[in-house]
C-alpha cells in the first residue's frame, strides 16, 4: 500500500511540475515573434517619423512595407523632412514614391554590413556611398543617428537628412540652407 501511495505521489508531483513548466516554455518560444513588428508598425510607434509615415501612406507604399521584404529603410526624421524646400503635402504621390524608394534597400542590411560594402543600391536604382567617419556612419550626406532597429520584415537605420535621388539632386528638389 505504501509503495502504491509513494508511486502515485511521485507521478502526481511530476505531473504538477510539468504543468507548471511547459506553459512558461511555450510562452518563451512565442514571445519573440509576437513582439516583432513590421517596418511600418515600428515607424508608426515613433513620433520622430510622422512625416515619413505620412509620405509612405501618400506614396501608397504602406502595404509593401507591411507585407513584403525584407527591406532596409533609411529613415529620415521629421527634422530631416522639415529641411526640404518641398513639403510632403506638396509633393505628388509619384515624386514621393521615387524619393522614398531612394531610402529603401533590398534585403536586411545591418550598419556593419553596409560600411563593409561601402555602397548600396536603392530600390530607385541609385548607388549610395557609405562610410565610417570616426564613430559615425555616413550615407551620402546623412549621418546614421540610430542604426539597426530590427523589424519583422527588415531593419531601420535612422538618418538625419533626406537622401536625394540623382534626378532630384540635379535640381528638382533640394534642402533648405
Amino acid at each position: 500500500m505504501n509503495i502504491t501511495r509513494l508511486a502515485l505521489s511521485a507521478i502526481l508531483t511530476t505531473f504538477l511540475l510539468m504543468s507548471a513548466v511547459l506553459p512558461a516554455a511555450a510562452q518563451d518560444e512565442k514571445s519573440p515573434m509576437s513582439e516583432q513588428k513590421t517596418l511600418v508598425q515600428v515607424l508608426q510607434d515613433r513620433d520622430q517619423f510622422s512625416a515619413l509615415v505620412n509620405a509612405v501612406e501618400k506614396a501608397e507604399l504602406t502595404n509593401t512595407l507591411e507585407t513584403d521584404g525584407p527591406f532596409t529603410v533609411l529613415a529620415p526624421t521629421n527634422d530631416a523632412f522639415a529641411a526640404l524646400d518641398d513639403s510632403v503635402e506638396s509633393m505628388s504621390a509619384e515624386k514621393l514614391r521615387a524619393l522614398l524608394r531612394n531610402h529603401l534597400l533590398s534585403g536586411s542590411v545591418s550598419s556593419s554590413q553596409a560600411v563593409t560594402a561601402g555602397r548600396a543600391q536603392t530600390l530607385q536604382g541609385d548607388t549610395l556611398s557609405i562610410e565610417q567617419s570616426g564613430e559615425s556612419v555616413m550615407i551620402e550626406n546623412a549621418t546614421v543617428v540610430t542604426p539597426d532597429i530590427k523589424a519583422e520584415n527588415g531593419v531601420i537605420h535612422v538618418i538625419d537628412a533626406v537622401l536625394m535621388s540623382s534626378e532630384d539632386a540635379a535640381g528638382s528638389m533640394s534642402s533648405k540652407k
